[in-house]
């Protein structure tokens, strides 16, 4: 989550660390092609970012609406203080209090059955079943 004024930037800033990641990623490995057992050194090493951001992704929060949703308000409004303002932050608790409530009021009126229904929904899911 992040505030709305920033978040073109750091999409941008993802693509660009995607895109440069993979261009180290091409000179790692080039630099491995003159070491004996070539691709295991390469598959190691490709996994060790991984790795990384595995055990720093367990530091993160938990989604504030996620625990909105799930009764736990104090810990959402902790995860938003450390997100937002104080000034703007009455603000934001008050739009996930709304969009929370939204939520479960659409939640409770949605069935499997009501999925289905929709002709173009039914393609969509046959396309993707389809090309499992």
């Amino acid at each position: 989550m992040s505030p709305s004024e920033i978040r073109g930037s750091l999409v941008a800033t993802n693509v660009l660390m995607i895109t440069g990641g993979q261009f180290i990623s091409y000179l790692v490995n080039l630099a491995f092609t003159q070491v004996p057992g070539t691709w295991r050194w390469m598959l190691g090493v490709s996994g060790v970012p991984a790795v990384v951001q595995f055990f720093l992704m367990l530091l993160l929060p938990e989604s504030p609406r996620w625990l909105y949703i799930n009764n736990r308000e104090s810990e959402a409004i902790i995860v938003l203080g450390k997100i937002y303002d104080f000034d703007r932050l009455d603000d934001e608790v008050a739009l996930l209090t709304a969009q929370s409530e939204q939520d479960r009021q659409k939640r409770d009126d949605v069935s499997y059955g009501h999925v289905f229904k929709s002709k173009e929904i039914r393609l969509a899911f046959l396309a993707g079943a389809g090309l499992q």
